[in-house]
């Protein structure tokens, strides 16, 4: 089984192979705010995902908690829409984002199929 320092690795080197607006992440928990996912994201499908309603300076965890919110609900809806994959509520728990930078979780909003 691969290293949890290894996964983190590696997803960072393949988030940053997209140059989102010249920003590249050199730790999962500058993700906590949601604002860099949601921006990629958007990237990826501009149609779908949005920054509309996010706040793009969430330095407080309670900004970062609304932030992560918007993009957990956006994510479960966008798998529902377009891969017919349909999540429970409570996958992530978005709290320990948000609040306490839970790394595990952070990993879990992106790949939800893997264990971290």
């Amino acid at each position: 089984m691969e290293k949890p320092h290894a996964q983190e690795e590696a997803f960072l080197a393949w988030l940053n192979s997209f140059n989102i607006e010249k920003e590249r992440v050199k730790d999962l928990t500058e993700l906590k705010d949601g604002v860099f996912l949601m921006k990629f994201l958007k990237d990826l499908d501009s149609s779908f995902f949005s920054l509309e309603g996010f706040s793009l300076e969430a330095g407080h965890w309670s900004l970062c908690l609304s932030n992560v919110q918007k993009l957990k609900d956006s994510i479960i809806e966008y798998t529902k829409k377009y891969l017919t994959i349909q999540f429970p509520e409570d996958y992530i728990n978005v709290l320990a984002i948000a609040r306490h930078e839970d790394k595990s979780q952070i990993l879990k909003l992106v790949f939800p199929f893997t264990d971290h």
